[in-house]
């Protein structure tokens, strides 16, 4: 099953690279070309509004026949058609014309169906898509391949991601015919590491007789690079320049570390099969990549994106994980883990006492560890449960298990700086367009008369914090 994921995505993926037309018909000695059709400009149309779609045709020789198709469907058998589209998405059309001595031609179109009132959606490959933007950013993605080169950036390879096992190595080999040679040239040699995005070469053996199975092609060849390929990435570690990723509407997207993002696509047009990357406008979108059940993935979040910070919702499951008798979540209680108000005490095998000052006697209103991670996921952040320590080291916890840690604060984002024996770290609730960000977070100094309290929300500078981890 992976071996045919691979061969299909192989295909697709050589377009990387090498942007490539191919004819898709071939003549068969006579004189007479077949008709050439163009079933016009990609359209967009309303759910259950008709829009109307000419064809036209130049053909040597006289046309016997028109049909128009949607899969296994004849919709019409004139140069035009009026098509009411029923269901929401892309539905495409072949427009096809035999001539006289049997020959035929084809093209299609797609016809772009939106709800009345949402952007009308470009049609051209060289126009950026703003439904598969809105697609990707709602989503997470799990990458599926590493695109990398060698440490001369020579040669382009590619690698199946795989967490715990180590993976097969192909190099990009010729195009021909609408398809692309990836010859193998290693198997189970590459090591992902996935949180510094790198990936390791074993040592691969000789290959002097130039013989190497084509996944691309599905057949075993010769020639001469193999054995330079094996040479320049053997026993090496390189950094992965793009990954790979296949949507929920079943098209493939690459990504780089900058966000960068193109989608795949092909049309057919005049019986030439075109290849093409399309840029996706992600707008002001950045990617969090993190490692989830030993899967990289991905999703973006919008670094402007305002809400209007709120009060917790204090009695639900993100603040407070023990429960009664009754299963009612029990007020008051932080979970083990965050220096909590309440906690399990391993050494004693017992719950503490509620945490006081020593002094005063006054009791402990807040923790800010704990109320980062809970509130983060409130936010629609994903966190383990498992402890990061103390704010100063949740960088540190973040990064190794494959969260981007940067300056650059988006809504949800836990906000660390490490002032002090403990640091600090908060949650971002807006970012504003003047250099400064809306925080809440909570506290943990019963014997402070400043920094003694569950939860506020208050207005700091971006440069107050020192990182902001981006928890999804």
């Amino acid at each position: 099953m992976l071996r045919k994921k691979i061969l299909n995505w192989l295909i697709a993926l050589s377009i990387v690279t090498l942007v490539g037309c191919g004819e898709d018909s071939s003549s068969n000695g006579d004189s007479n070309k077949a008709p050439i059709v163009d079933a016009g400009n990609d359209v967009s149309t309303i759910l259950n509004q008709s829009v109307t779609i000419v064809g036209t045709v130049t053909s040597e020789s006289p046309i016997s026949s028109y049909r128009w198709e949607k899969g296994d469907d004849t919709l019409g058998t004139e140069t035009s058609i009026t098509y009411t589209p029923t269901e929401l998405g892309v539905d495409t059309l072949t427009f096809i014309a035999t001539d006289a001595e049997g020959k035929s031609g084809r093209d299609e179109v797609e016809v772009r169906v939106k709800e009345k009132g949402t952007i009308d959606l470009p049609s051209t490959s060289k126009l950026m898509y703003k439904t598969d933007s809105e697609l990707i950013k709602n989503s997470v993605h799990n990458l599926s391949f590493g695109y990398y080169q060698d440490k001369g950036s020579q040669r382009w390879y590619i690698s199946p991601i795989n967490f715990h096992n180590k993976v097969d190595v192909y190099s990009l080999m010729a195009f021909k015919n609408n398809r692309n040679g990836w010859g193998t040239v290693g198997k189970d040699v590459a090591s992902f590491n996935l949180s510094n995005e790198m990936v390791s070469i074993d040592n691969i053996e000789d290959n002097h007789n130039h013989t190497y199975y084509d996944i691309g092609w599905g057949e075993v060849n010769t020639d001469p690079i193999i054995q330079s390929d094996i040479e320049k990435i053997r026993n090496s570690t390189v950094s992965v320049k793009w990954w790979f990723f296949q949507a929920s509407n079943t098209s493939w997207y690459i990504i780089n570390k900058n966000g960068d993002t193109y989608k795949f696509s092909s049309k057919r047009k005049n019986g030439v099969l075109n290849y093409n990357w399309i840029k996706i406008d992600m707008g002001d979108a950045k990617p969090n990549f993190f490692i989830e059940d030993g899967i990289k993935k991905v999703k973006f979040k919008s670094s402007s994106s305002n809400i209007n910070p709120s009060e917790p919702n204090w009695d639900s499951g993100f603040y407070h994980h023990e429960k009664d008798s009754n299963g009612k979540y029990m007020k008051g209680y932080w979970y083990r883990g965050y220096a909590p108000k309440r906690f399990y005490d391993y050494s004693k095998g017992e719950y503490s006492e509620l945490a006081k000052c020593e002094k005063t006697g006054v009791e402990a209103l807040g923790n800010c560890t704990w109320y980062a991670k809970s509130r983060a996921r409130e936010l629609g952040g994903t966190i383990p449960y498992s402890t990061w320590g103390d704010a100063k080291s949740f960088d540190e916890y973040a990064r190794n298990q494959g969260y981007t840690v940067d300056k650059n604060p988006v809504v949800g984002d836990i906000a660390q700086h490490k002032v002090g024996e403990f640091g600090h770290v908060a949650v971002v609730e807006k970012v504003n367009n003047n250099g400064t960000i809306v925080i809440s977070e909570s506290s943990y100094a019963p014997c402070s008369t400043s920094w003694n309290f569950l939860h506020r929300i208050r207005t700091v500078k971006i440069s107050e914090f020192e990182n902001y981890i981006h928890v999804k």
